[in-house]
């Protein structure tokens, strides 16, 4: 990674007239990667939310609450589904 680094800020600091060309290999790498970071956390964040979301549920059904009692912690476990079904995985 640090290579990567090294390489655009050499790019950045070339002539202003030897630049005008559309982004580099390197800069397009970079996006990828930030943008294949942002997508395993906010995945990891949803399944974490669903585990939670599902272990709560079941704790509740232990304690005895009904099913129509459940409504709102079925309803936010069904939104982190569809949430994570929906979620775009990066282009790479």
């Amino acid at each position: 990674m640090a290579a990567i680094e090294q390489e655009r800020l050499a790019q950045q600091n070339q002539p202003a007239g030897e630049s005008t060309r559309r982004p580099s290999a390197v800069d397009q790498t970079l996006k990828n990667m930030r943008d294949a970071d942002a997508y395993k956390a906010q995945k990891e964040s949803l399944e974490t939310g669903i585990a939670s979301q599902e272990a709560e549920i079941s704790l509740l059904r232990k304690s005895g609450y009904t099913k129509g009692q459940l409504v709102e912690y079925d309803d936010k476990l069904n939104r982190y589904r569809r949430e994570l079904h929906d979620l775009k995985q990066p282009m790479p």
